[in-house]
């Protein structure tokens, strides 16, 4: 179950990044730049199915990955395993056999040493692409990083009836 406070953060990534944020807000916000169309956003928990680096700095509590009209997104409820502030400096998705996301990550704010916190990674991707497997790396302070693999995006097509 995807918590309150992820679910504030993702609107707050999806409607910062509309033009008209400043002017309109929640989902005509997102209609209105055409992140989303009538087919709306379809979320897919991916938690169990994907796979975590050996030396991984942060554990993954939860994964939902998202798509709409025009882009992609991945939110990762995290905990910091380590003695430091983790905090995410970049990021890149690579298809397996494909064509790679240039992709954002979103806050920048660290995760406290045995903390936890929610990231949200996103891409432009028209509903036709993104449709392969792929593999997250986030970098973050220093070499402390994280590698995710077997992600995929849902297609707005699956959404149940």
């Amino acid at each position: 179950m995807i918590s309150q406070a992820s679910m504030a953060l993702l609107m707050r990534v999806l409607l910062a990044s509309t033009p008209l944020a400043d002017k309109l807000d929640g989902l005509t916000s997102l209609f209105d730049s055409e992140a989303m169309d009538a087919r709306g956003v379809i979320a897919q928990p991916i938690s169990k199915r994907i796979t975590r680096g050996s030396r991984n700095a942060l554990g993954v509590l939860l994964a939902i990955a998202m798509r709409s009209a025009n882009r992609v997104g991945l939110l990762l409820e995290l905990e910091n395993r380590s003695a430091e502030p983790w905090a995410p400096r970049g990021v890149v998705v690579l298809e397996i056999g494909g064509e790679d996301l240039v992709a954002t990550v979103w806050p920048p704010e660290p995760i406290p040493p045995g903390g936890r916190g929610s990231v949200f990674i996103e891409a432009e991707a028209k509903d036709t692409q993104a449709l392969g497997t792929y593999v997250l790396k986030v970098s973050g302070d220093g070499p402390r990083g994280m590698t995710l693999g077997n992600i995929t995006f849902p297609r707005l097509e699956d959404r149940p009836e």
